[in-house]
């Protein structure tokens, strides 16, 4: 089935990863996907909220079935990541980039958000995953809350074009619908590799904390599950698993 058949489309929810959540049923449909043109309760990675202002932001979530074991699923933010890259390269958009492991900027400036949850249905070895992104695409930072607005932008603010929601929808779900193949051809590494090229993390000096203390070291890579592989000053390949990282200027 095609990602996107069918397609709710609202004028108003809450959040659509939530109301997936919800309904047992909705989620044992492969490529199910939820569109809502305002959302009121949206929610980011590590229970962060997403600000959605009123018909400027594309907010759904697709239902995806997957065989993956559990420690490969968070693959699926970078995927859904790699899909948001693809469908907005070519766009006017010449500093566009990945950050690990769940949004999309614009320079400095966030575009776009991304969460994976695993979905109430499983059967047969697989599991329904709810992908829910959030992209920022008419309007201007000026319609966010104060403290987002040096922090995000909008397709529009970036380019001057006003694009049209429903048509990157579908562009979004076919890229999407790509990578899905060419993860079954087993082109995982190639994925990877094309996700570490989009994005602005690689020779990024970066931070972490680690028992109330900042480390620090340069990213050299991710390894073969996603995780960024970081040379600290001591000399030892650090693997991030899990939190934040703070970006500080390239060296």
């Amino acid at each position: 089935m095609p990602l996107g058949k069918p397609l709710l489309e609202f004028e108003e929810l809450p959040s659509t990863n939530s109301y997936l959540l919800g309904n047992i049923s909705l989620c044992s449909q492969h490529g199910l996907t939820v569109w809502t043109h305002k959302q009121t309760s949206g929610r980011g990675r590590a229970g962060r909220t997403f600000i959605s202002p009123s018909n400027q932001v594309l907010t759904f979530s697709v239902v995806i079935h997957s065989g993956d074991p559990e420690d490969r699923l968070h693959l699926w933010a970078l995927w859904s990541g790699l899909a948001l890259f693809r469908s907005l390269s070519g766009k006017g958009l010449p500093n566009l980039r990945l950050k690990w492991p769940n949004d999309l900027l614009d320079g400095r400036r966030k575009l776009a958000g991304i969460l994976v949850e695993r979905g109430p249905w499983h059967q047969a070895g697989l599991n329904s995953l709810i992908l829910g992104i959030g992209l920022n695409v008419n309007g201007s930072a000026s319609d966010f809350p104060t403290e987002l607005k040096d922090k995000v932008t909008t397709l529009h603010a970036a380019t001057g074009i006003v694009f049209s929601p429903k048509e990157l929808l579908r562009e979004i779900l076919d890229n999407l619908q790509i990578i899905i193949r060419e993860l079954r051809a087993d082109s995982s590494l190639k994925l990877l590799e094309e996700w570490q090229a989009a994005s602005n993390i690689i020779g990024q000096l970066v931070g972490w904390e680690k028992d109330s203390v900042i480390q620090t070291g340069l990213v050299e890579r991710l390894d073969h599950r996603g995780f960024p592989q970081i040379r600290m000053e001591n000399g030892q390949l650090y693997t991030h698993i899990a939190g934040d990282l703070i970006h500080y200027d390239k060296m």
